[in-house]
């Protein structure tokens, strides 16, 4: 469900809650008259104006949230496109030793991909989200996921001899698509 309609059903919400302490103050004031009647609308107001500002905080917290995430998620592909598009030495194809963004991958420093707000902000994530965004979050998180398996793998049969390294074609094939589409996804929060 979207934030907005989420948002619109709340203010419908208070909009109901209001004309019911309307109502129930305009009966009172018929049966005792007109204090009873003025408490209550008094009482109403109150509660209006009370829920009006949770609500602004509510929406202050999502906007946050949701930049938060945005700069988070900015953060990591920005990390990963430095990584994967750095200007790569030429090779030929007969060469059988690593090329250089397979240097850069496998024995490089492998910049860290934070996911710090996401988990702390985990509670929020629901109303600062619409279910597209949330779905596509996910779905770059375990691509990443993915991308790291691949890696260890690799890595795990070279028994951490750097020369011994060998990356099997199929494995190369599998983190270039990952780590493209990652890339071409972009930011899953715009």
């Amino acid at each position: 469900m979207s934030r907005w309609i989420r948002d619109a059903r709340s203010l419908m919400d208070l909009a109901l809650i209001m004309a019911a302490f309307l109502v129930l103050g305009g009966v009172m004031h018929l049966v005792t008259g007109r204090i009873v009647s003025a408490t209550i609308a008094g009482a109403s107001l109150g509660f209006l104006v009370s829920e009006s500002a949770r609500w602004r905080r509510e929406r202050t917290q999502d906007r946050w949230v949701r930049r938060a995430l945005r700069l988070e998620f900015a953060h990591n592909l920005a990390g990963l496109d430095s990584l994967w598009n750095e200007p790569d030495a030429a090779r030929s194809e007969d060469d059988a030793s690593l090329t250089a963004r397979q240097t850069r991958f496998f024995v490089g420093i492998y910049p860290h991909w934070n996911r710090a707000l996401w988990a702390s902000q985990v509670g929020h994530v629901g109303s600062a989200l619409t279910d597209e965004e949330i779905g596509a979050s996910m779905r770059l998180q375990s691509e990443y996921d993915r991308l790291m398996a691949l890696r260890d793998r690799v890595l795990s049969r070279a028994n951490g001899d750097v020369s011994a390294l060998r990356v099997d074609p199929a494995d190369w094939a599998a983190i270039e698509s990952l780590t493209t589409n990652m890339l071409r996804q972009g930011n899953p929060i715009p």
